[in-house]
């Protein structure tokens, strides 16, 4: 009997059945035990527990094998994973840390690894149902063609990741500003304001957002993009930022105790640090408006060859290319790239 009340009590407080599914179950256990409804469900009120507590206490209790400790801390995590509210999810995954010395960043690249497979199982779920069944003959098979990541993906992605790692680091310094004063400028707050310049935006839903969230909290005392994005309350920015920045994350983790430097050896490597950087950003952001200006062309061409009954449109469409084509090589120079065309 105890073993049932437990079954209907961690059913009660678990995280996937509806309500109507629990009133079902205990009614059915309730049966089992002989027992009313009513009775067995003012029981469960009054002995619920926690259900990850209880999980907790339940698998790491006595556990000293690593390998059986680390299943029982991968399957609390997938529970953890299972929370949709943000806050509560992030409480578990701290008291997840103190019960079992993981490092936070290794919990919660486990626990959005679960979410990811969460949401592309319900997916392929979700397309099986929508696709219906076709019978497809030898001779009609065809290889499907492997999917490729665009330029303008991989530039939009790079940046991204940019932003999550390095977003509010300065790396700007003594910038003209309008009332002939400088100021300097964190990597987010140089990207943002280079694009907005020229009226351009990230066309990645996401990573727009995350550019903006970054810009907007560049000012902010304490603010550390990497440490924010990773435990970001929306779910999907979270698990961007936990893939853009887990080669930062294991580095940070991984990294060995250095010998003590002298204050003008730090300063020496924080320059050359701050000085990569911003070479890196000014060239992510040419690349960027290199694949934009190609695109543009391509565009362009297309145009013009539908234009050929229009003199007029004609003639202003190759104005603009002409005009876009100097713009384009004058960004390829400063990329190193020889383009004549």
């Amino acid at each position: 009997k105890n073993d049932l009340l437990l079954e209907a009590i961690v059913a009660a407080e678990g995280f996937t059945p509806t309500a109507e599914e629990t009133e079902e179950y205990i009614a059915k256990t309730a049966e089992k035990l002989g027992a009313k409804a009513e009775e067995l469900k003012q029981y469960i009120e009054q002995h619920e527990t926690d259900f990850i507590q209880f999980k907790t206490n339940l698998l790491l209790k006595d556990v000293t094998d690593p390998i059986k400790r680390t299943e029982a801390i991968n399957s609390i995590v997938k529970s953890i994973s299972l929370v949709t509210n943000p806050i509560l999810r992030d409480t578990y995954v701290q008291s997840c840390v103190a019960r079992t010395g993981v490092a936070e960043a290794t919990l919660i690249n486990t626990m959005n690894r679960f979410i990811r497979e969460q949401k592309e199982s319900k997916n392929s779920e979700a397309r099986r149902e929508q696709e219906a069944p076709q019978v497809v003959t030898p001779t009609n098979v065809m290889a499907a063609p492997a999917s490729s990541v665009s330029p303008q993906e991989k530039v939009e992605r790079m940046l991204a990741q940019m932003i999550v790692r390095d977003g509010s680091k300065v790396a700007f310094r003594n910038i003209p500003a309008a009332d002939d004063t400088t100021i300097d400028l964190t990597v987010a707050q140089y990207i943002y304001y280079d694009l907005q310049a020229d009226h351009l935006a990230l066309s990645n839903p996401l990573y727009a957002r995350i550019l903006d969230d970054a810009f907007r909290h560049s000012a902010d005392e304490g603010f550390d993009s990497l440490q924010y994005f990773v435990h970001h309350s929306d779910i999907d920015i979270c698990k961007v930022a936990a893939e853009l920045s887990v080669d930062q994350l294991q580095l940070i983790k991984n990294e060995e105790p250095k010998k003590k430097l002298t204050a003008d050896e730090v300063k020496a490597l924080q320059l050359e640090a701050e000085e990569r950087l911003r070479v890196d950003t000014v060239h992510l952001l040419l690349d960027f408006r290199m694949d934009y200006t190609e695109r543009r062309l391509k565009q362009l061409g297309d145009e013009i060859n539908a234009a050929v009954s229009d003199p007029a449109r004609m003639t202003s469409l190759l104005k603009e290319y002409a005009d876009i084509q100097k713009v384009r090589n004058a960004y390829a120079q400063k990329l190193g790239n020889n383009v004549i065309r």
